[in-house]
């Protein structure tokens, strides 16, 4: 499903007539340096979510820059009316966050970009609230279709302030998935049609399922050690990056406002910043070792080094990865993400195993 509606600017804003039947954007979080479209070139009204009827969390800041400099707030008005009747200052900017709208007292000299803060506290502004808000919101499920002990889990997991910037043909699942792979966490529907999620762990905990040769099809001679899956073949990563701080519009040093400073201009030209966890001691026991790069959606790079920490920890660590078949009155009861434990001793599994 797509998740960005199309239709004019509405609210009797009026001009930008070029903006009909396009998609209209949408923050969550606390996404940053985003590109607001011109509502109205003649009332320099931008747009940063508008005629948002339905949305479940309100925006609480526009902060609005030219050329990534600061510009001067002024006043929030209650109603896009009111805005649009105000004398904004010079070098000003009054906003309309009921609206999602802001208009700027000057004509600008370069880029328009807004650091916007959509749900009431950080709390709000998490992967599993956002994912909730998503799914509930544009996704058009019901209160009852989504599986509210998931999202609390998902939270008590992580909960690390995120922000996403949403624009042209985004569909509910890339969204689902850019949020989702920043704590690395996946999304499904169960048998039931429930909207579920879950963060990828090391199998701990108590099993649901022992499956021992006898519990398998062919008295378990068909179990099978198979290559593990993932980029570096089985061959642990030394290097665990999260980049995170994105920047929806980058901007060259020559093209930003001279009165910057230069670390300030620096940031305005990275599309990221990074966060890197390392393990030396793999890198001496397996020369070629890969590293893992992960693009996040986090805003803070407390919450970034934290993560590439735990995805060090998870794919550091050398697995064995077995396929074996097994009757649906063994597994049936089995769900993606759960905890089976393996007894084969002839693959050296006497005592069992745990997988996911």
């Amino acid at each position: 499903k797509t998740l960005l509606e199309a239709g004019g600017i509405g609210g009797g804003l009026g001009g930008a007539a070029d903006l009909a039947g396009t998609r209209k954007p949408r923050p969550y979080g606390a996404p940053m340096q985003i590109q607001p479209p011109l509502l109205n070139p003649f009332s320099l009204v931008y747009g940063c979510r508008w005629d948002d009827a339905g949305e479940r969390a309100p925006l609480v800041s526009i902060k609005v820059y030219v050329r990534g400099a600061e510009v001067a707030a002024g006043t929030d008005h209650a109603t896009e009316a009111d805005m649009l009747t105000a004398s904004v200052a010079a070098g000003h900017v009054d906003t309309c966050l009921a609206k999602g709208t802001f208009r700027l007292g000057s004509i600008p000299d370069g880029i328009v970009t807004a650091d916007v803060v959509e749900g009431e506290t950080a709390a709000d502004r998490t992967v599993a609230q956002i994912m909730d808000r998503l799914v509930q919101g544009p996704g058009g499920l019901a209160s009852g279709e989504v599986d509210a002990a998931a999202i609390a889990a998902l939270d008590a997991a992580n909960d690390g302030e995120v922000g996403i910037w949403l624009t042209g043909e985004t569909t509910v699942a890339q969204a689902l998935d850019a949020l989702a792979g920043t704590v690395g966490a996946w999304w499904s529907f169960d048998d039931a049609g429930i909207f579920d999620t879950r963060r990828l762990e090391a199998p701990a905990g108590t099993p649901v399922v022992t499956l021992r040769p006898g519990d398998l099809i062919d008295q378990g001679q068909a179990i099978e050690l198979v290559p593990v899956a993932d980029e570096g073949e089985g061959v642990p990563p030394w290097r665990a990056t999260v980049r995170w701080g994105l920047h929806h519009t980058v901007q060259d040093r020559d093209g930003v406002a001279g009165s910057l400073g230069e670390d300030r201009k620096a940031a305005l030209a990275r599309e990221w910043r990074s966060a890197v966890a390392e393990d030396s001691a793999v890198l001496t026991k397996h020369l070629k070792a890969p590293e893992l790069v992960v693009d996040s959606l986090f805003v803070h790079e407390a919450d970034a080094a934290a993560e590439a920490a735990r995805l060090l920890a998870l794919y550091g660590a050398e697995r064995d990865r077995f396929r074996v078949k097994a009757p649906e009155s063994r597994a049936g009861a089995v769900d993606l993400g759960d905890v089976v434990q393996l007894m084969a001793p002839r693959l050296g599994l006497t005592g069992g195993k745990s997988f996911l």
